[in-house]
C-alpha cells in the first residue's frame, strides 16, 4: 500500500562513487597508533615556548581580551550599573523628602488657624488702646 510513496532510487547516466578524501576520518586503529606515538615521543616535555621577544610579545598578548569581555567594557558596565543604583537611590529620598513635606502642609492647613490681627479702632475698643 506505501510501495506508491518510496521513491525510486535515482540513477543518471552521469553519476559517479564518491571518492573518500585522503585523511577525512581515522580509523580506530589509526588513531590508537597516534595515540602510541605521541606518549612515546610526549612533545609536551621538550616544549620550550617563544625564545625571541617579537614570539614573546605574540605569546602575551594570547589572553587578550577585548570586545564585551574587556576590562574596559566590563569596568564601564559596572560604573553604569553604580550610577543607576545611585540615582534610584537618590530618587526614593526625594520622593520620601516630597511626601514627608507634603504632610507637613497638610497637617499645616488642618490646623485651628491663629486669629486675624485688629487693626485701627477695632483694637482699642477690645481693650488693646494705644499707650
Amino acid at each position: 500500500m506505501t510501495k506508491h510513496l518510496e521513491k525510486p532510487p535515482q540513477t543518471s547516466a552521469c553519476a559517479r562513487p564518491k571518492r573518500r578524501r585522503k585523511g577525512l576520518g581515522w580509523t580506530p586503529a589509526r588513531r590508537a597508533r597516534q595515540a602510541e606515538l605521541i606518549r612515546s615521543l610526549q612533545p609536551w616535555k621538550k616544549s620550550t615556548g617563544p625564545r625571541t621577544d617579537s614570539g614573546k610579545v605574540r605569546c602575551a598578548s594570547n589572553a587578550l581580551k577585548h570586545g564585551y569581555r574587556s576590562r574596559a567594557c566590563v569596568e564601564g558596565k559596572r560604573a553604569e550599573r553604580q550610577l543607576l543604583r545611585d540615582s534610584a537611590r537618590t530618587i526614593a529620598i526625594a520622593k520620601l523628602l516630597l511626601r514627608t513635606l507634603s504632610a507637613a502642609n497638610v497637617s499645616a492647613e488642618t490646623s485651628i488657624p491663629p486669629p486675624p490681627a485688629r487693626r485701627g479702632c477695632e483694637a482699642a475698643k477690645a481693650g488693646g488702646g494705644i499707650a
